[in-house]
């Protein structure tokens, strides 16, 4: 067997003694070789998926830490808008009234050129009514002529119950100007957003818009931040605001931890074409290897971050180390060598990225510790046990406790038990409820006790578990105390009222007496006077020349007139006094009444009346037919002299308020008289030339008025009148 062995083996595998020839020896160590060759390579592979996957790893975190920076950094920069705008708010519950050069010196005092070049102007627009637009202007308009603009004009133009519209801008200059006197009231996206930050009273931003000054350059996303604004008295007087182009807030926010990702701002949850704010590269290409999505709400409106990694990240060092592995796995000592190499390499780029990354996060807390510690407001952190883990520098000047004897503290071990107290069930309340709260409390200072408007706000972990609150406090004892007074000159202003009231209401009733005596004890004279006057026509006209009958005739005409006088004075009084019931009346139907009663007093006359059908109104119906009656027999007594007389009573819609007319073709007047038309005994016309006592459109005035309306008349000599007039019955006297 031996034998077989080794003729099948041959020379090269054994010797005559039997032993292993070298040539065999030579072939069996090569097993171990092989054995360690291949757990080597074995080794190298799973070195190198393993390395593999620490890099991606590794690329997938550097991923999101520069998601999360791009992020943070939007945040940060947004907070400090709605700071810019709550600042600006403050002006104007801290004044009487924002002058044009505060307002530049707080913008000037922003510098937002060099700290916030995103922010393209600093506007504000003052919220007032129809009734307060022609004092606006008054006030604006000789200011915006000397820069050049014209005066106050809205736009878009027209009259509206309530404006929103820009009076304030800075810089003021160059395309800015456009916007003084912009309405933003009438557009529905920038209302909605103006609702919800009065709503809310914190800053609000629109949707994605386009700016009014880019329409004509080209469409660029946009968005407006507002804030309401409110007097010392907290009555909302409009809003602050501020324009931003997202191009420029976005290079506003890049720096070199954002580059190497590729990132898309979309307006509101869910992503699209029209919805999309900013795209850092062109759709389409190579596949990014990672990709993240967020939701963010900032000035209360959600956003959409959709980040991609780019090639620069996707190739960064570490994909080079499992390359590096697999080529020098062959050799035992080198695979020893560039192992140990990569590991280190890798360590030490972990730490530098590490070391990085720390300084950046070093710098964004030195922002916001800078940012708190300019803050104007007192601000401080407490943990969920009550101790201070934080205050600033206008904490420790208003209490008078440096943050060193503070830290670490609670408030028992730092205020008295009475004002601990107060401080110590503010706190409770947000830390079990994990919500904010805003009260105002008196608490203790280096001068005093002091009103204080504080706001709480919980913190909270990735869990959304409290763990603390952060708070701050604004000063308001000069608000308070300035409130104080204005409710005692309020009372003052009352009573005086009252007492005014009552003398005016005496004296009302004095003149309503004197009005009712006069208008009977001078019947009587002027009965006699014309009695008389009959008497001495008819008993003694024989011995009378035609003069004395002339002048009898002019006395008995002068105590007709008076008569006539005395009951028009009588009927303005009695409307003005007159309890009124109002109900639905048919004026189409009075007008048709009131023309059959002029037509009877003048039957020969022929007249084209044309009076519209259907036409109501609310209001008390003895009034209105008296207004109308006045107003139809003006027209049939202007229009006697004219051939083809016409009279005609309607209704038409005037910038969508509804207007009733009556319009002659008679004698007409000249406009520049207009303003005499409606005052008592003012006439245009001789008395010779049209009779009248010149209180009838008086009457009218009044009557109009007393149902909240207004009246006005226009006309031409020789081409007739119209006058027109309103009824608004329910906003005279609202319902209860």
């Amino acid at each position: 067997m031996a034998t077989r062995e080794a003729g099948q083996g041959g020379p090269a595998d054994a010797g005559a003694d039997g032993r292993p020839s070298a040539g065999g020896i030579r072939a069996w160590g090569m097993w171990p070789a092989w054995l360690v060759l291949g757990a080597c390579l074995l080794l190298t592979l799973g070195v190198w998926r393993w390395v593999g996957e620490q890099a991606l790893q590794a690329r997938e975190a550097e991923f999101l830490t520069r998601a999360a920076a791009v992020r943070e950094a939007l945040q940060v920069r947004m907070a400090a808008y709605e700071q810019i705008l709550k600042g600006a708010s403050g002006l104007f519950a801290a004044s009487e009234q924002v002058s044009r050069d505060e307002w530049r010196n707080y913008h000037r005092s922003l510098q937002l050129g060099r700290n916030f070049p995103a922010i393209l102007a600093l506007a504000f627009a003052r919220d007032f009514t129809r009734a307060e637009l022609p004092v606006l202007r008054r006030e604006l308009g000789p200011e915006l002529r000397r820069y050049g603009l014209g005066g106050f004009n809205l736009r878009p133009p027209g009259e509206r119950p309530r404006y929103v519209a820009n009076i304030y801008t800075e810089p003021f200059e160059g395309v800015h100007l456009k916007a003084i006197g912009f309405d933003m009231w009438q557009e529905p996206t920038r209302r909605e957003t103006m609702q919800r930050a009065l709503a809310t009273r914190q800053p609000a931003i629109t949707p994605k818009i386009v700016l009014n000054i880019d329409q004509e350059s080209g469409p660029v996303a946009a968005f407006i931040m507002y804030m309401p604004a409110y007097d010392h008295g907290g009555r909302p007087v409009g809003y602050v605001l501020a324009p931003v182009r997202m191009t420029a807030l976005v290079a506003d926010l890049l720096t070199p931890v954002t580059r190497g990702i590729g990132f898309s701002i979309y307006d509101g949850s869910e992503p699209g074409e029209n919805a999309l704010f900013y795209r850092s590269r062109p759709p389409g290409g190579e596949r990014p290897q990672f990709t993240r999505s967020e939701i963010v709400t900032l000035g209360g409106r959600q956003w959409t971050l959709d980040f991609a990694s780019e090639p620069t990240l996707d190739a960064m060092g570490f994909s080079r180390t499992p390359h590096v592995i697999l080529v020098a796995g062959g050799l035992f000592s080198v695979l020893l060598f560039w192992l140990v190499r990569g590991i280190a390499t890798g360590h030490r780029r972990a730490l530098a990225l590490a070391r990085t990354m720390t300084a950046e996060l070093h710098e964004k807390q030195r922002f916001l510790t800078d940012l708190i510690e300019a803050s104007s407001t007192p601000i401080f952190v407490k943990d969920r046990g009550g101790r201070m883990l934080m205050v600033n520098r206008k904490w420790e000047e208003v209490t008078g406790l440096a943050r060193q004897e503070a830290v670490g503290k609670t408030s028992s071990e730092l205020f008295a038990a009475p004002d601990a107290q107060t401080i110590i069930e503010a706190d409770r309340e947000v830390l079990e409820s994990g919500l904010a709260s805003a009260k105002e409390v008196v608490l203790p200072s280096i001068t005093g006790p002091r009103d204080f408007l504080s706001l709480r706000f919980p913190l909270k972990n990735d869990a959304g578990e409290v763990t603390g609150l952060c708070g701050m406090t604004t000063d308001i004892t000069e608000r308070k105390q300035h409130e104080a007074e204005l409710q005692r000159l309020n009372r003052d202003l009352e009573r005086r009222v009252a007492e005014r009231t009552a003398e005016l209401q005496a004296a009302v009733r004095e003149l309503e007496a004197f009005s009712y005596s006069v208008s009977h004890d001078l019947r009587a004279p002027l009965r006699a006077i014309n009695g008389f006057s009959q008497l001495l026509e008819h008993d003694y006209a024989a011995g009378l020349d035609e003069t004395a009958r002339g002048y009898l005739a002019r006395v008995r005409a002068g105590s007709v007139k008076m008569g006539d006088l005395i009951d028009d004075l009588h009927e303005l009084s009695r409307v003005t006094r007159q309890a009124m019931r109002f109900k639905p009346v048919d004026l189409s139907r009075l007008a048709a009444e009131i023309a059959a009663e002029l037509e009877e007093t003048e039957p020969g006359r022929r007249v084209a009346w044309s009076i519209a059908s259907d036409v109501t109104a609310t209001g008390d119906a003895g009034l209105i037919r008296s207004a109308l009656a006045n107003l139809l027999g003006n027209a049939w007594k202007y229009s006697a002299r004219r051939e083809g007389a016409c009279i005609a009573f309607g209704i038409e819609a005037m910038e969508g308020e509804t207007v009733y007319f009556v319009r002659d073709n008679g004698a007409g007047f000249d406009m520049q008289f207009a303003g005499k038309l409606f005052g008592a005994f003012q006439r245009l016309h001789r008395p010779d030339e049209f009779p009248g006592t010149g209180i009838g459109l008086a009457i009218v005035a009044r009557i109009v008025t007393r149902h909240g309306g207004r009246v006005w008349g226009e006309g031409r000599p020789g081409e007739g009148a119209t006058f027109r007039f309103t009824l608004h019955a329910e906003a005279a006297h609202p319902k209860a």
